[in-house]
């Protein structure tokens, strides 16, 4: 599978948790978000341009909620308190949670490549009981997702998805528990790479078994549509590594899926 290292996901997982079903919005719209690390706040201003209505509409997230921009402390409220915010779960939300939920023999090290080498320092200047209700936030979050939606049965997963899995066989693998699918779900960029290098064809991205599948984890100048998949995570806490950092919305409910892309400024740190 890849040589894939099933060691990166230290904290439990797997269950029949580990993936959700959403039936078809009949009363609004859909949208799917990429990477949002901590930008609350310029993800509703996005929201708020496409008009997003939260009695009708839901806002799915392909994962990576928190780490690198100002309002990470903000997840919670927005798992919590918000009925049409979906999430997956993202490489950096599990990081958090094998710093402080993993094997106790594990932690320093993980906390160590969380906080200091992958955004997490924000976790630093929190109190215990706020940070407590963030991991039990995103302790809840599933590996991934599928939603009934006009054009057929859309995946939702942070990364990417084992090449020697279909898509059922992949879900059935995460309620599994199996640690290199999961790792693989959150961590790869492998796919993704041979396609922008020119080393796949665009048919080889194609994931069986599903009608689309929408990721992120690899922050883009702009999203990627290849065979029935979408990558788009176009950095909106990137300002210092991307000229134009964005939040992309993929709008998959009604109709056919749709982009739209809004312009990020740099967080304030």
């Amino acid at each position: 599978m890849d040589g894939f290292e099933p060691g990166l996901i230290r904290a439990s997982l797997g269950g029949q948790g580990a993936v959700t079903f959403l039936r078809r919005n009949s009363a609004g719209r859909d949208f799917v978000v990429g990477d949002i690390h901590g930008m609350f706040r310029v993800l509703s201003d996005a929201l708020a341009a496409v008009a997003f209505c939260s009695s009708t509409d839901r806002l799915f997230s392909v994962g990576d909620l928190i780490d690198r921009g100002p309002d990470s402390l903000l997840v919670h409220k927005w798992i919590r308190e918000f009925p049409w915010f979906r999430a997956v779960r993202g490489n950096h939300d599990q990081m958090l949670l094998d710093a402080l939920m993993g094997p106790r023999e594990m932690r320093p090290g993980v906390n160590e490549l969380w906080i200091y080498y992958n955004g997490g320092s924000w976790s630093l200047n929190v109190d215990d009981s706020s940070l407590q209700q963030v991991t039990d936030a995103l302790s809840g979050l599933p590996v991934a997702a599928e939603v009934d939606c006009d054009c057929g049965r859309i995946g939702i997963v942070h990364a990417d998805v084992p090449p020697d899995r279909d898509w059922c066989s992949f879900l059935q693998a995460v309620r599994l528990g199996s640690r290199e699918d999961i790792a693989y779900a959150m961590w790869s960029r492998t796919r993704l790479g041979r396609y922008l290098s020119g080393a796949s064809r665009e048919e080889d991205t194609a994931i069986a078994g599903v009608d689309l599948v929408v990721s992120g984890h690899v922050p883009l100048s702009a999203p990627v549509h290849a065979a029935n998949r979408w990558w788009i995570d176009t950095g909106p806490a990137y300002a210092g590594r991307l000229a134009e950092p964005k939040f992309s919305l993929l709008q998959i409910q009604p109709g056919n899926p749709v982009i739209h892309t809004f312009h990020c400024p740099k967080p304030d740190r």
